[in-house]
């Protein structure tokens, strides 16, 4: 499959030392790409309230969520709900598509 003609301004939108705006049609991978930033950045801090997405409506905030969750849970399919953040991450680790700048 060939990157799609985006591909350089997809991945500085994962940099989470960047601030981003994304704007694009339908379809053309919007919550994806916000998925994959949503988890770097919770790579980066302490706690998971540290990281603010706002969207437009209710339903992609759902969606967000469901998929940040999802890629969270295939690492770990029982987490401790009393671990701590730390040690949640750590083991979540794997799941991350993040550059080389994102680490846990």
């Amino acid at each position: 499959m060939s990157k799609p003609p985006d591909q350089t301004q997809r991945d500085l939108a994962l940099d989470p030392s960047r601030s981003i705006l994304v704007q694009a049609p339908a379809g053309s991978g919007k919550t994806t790409l916000l998925t994959e930033r949503f988890l770097c950045l919770l790579a980066e801090v302490e706690e998971p309230g540290q990281v603010v997405a706002i969207t437009f409506t209710n339903a992609a905030a759902a969606e967000m969520r469901n998929r940040i969750l999802d890629e969270l849970r295939k690492n770990e399919p029982n987490p401790s709900p009393n671990a701590p953040w730390n040690t949640r991450k750590r083991s979540a680790g794997s799941c991350l598509t993040c550059p080389p700048n994102c680490a846990l």
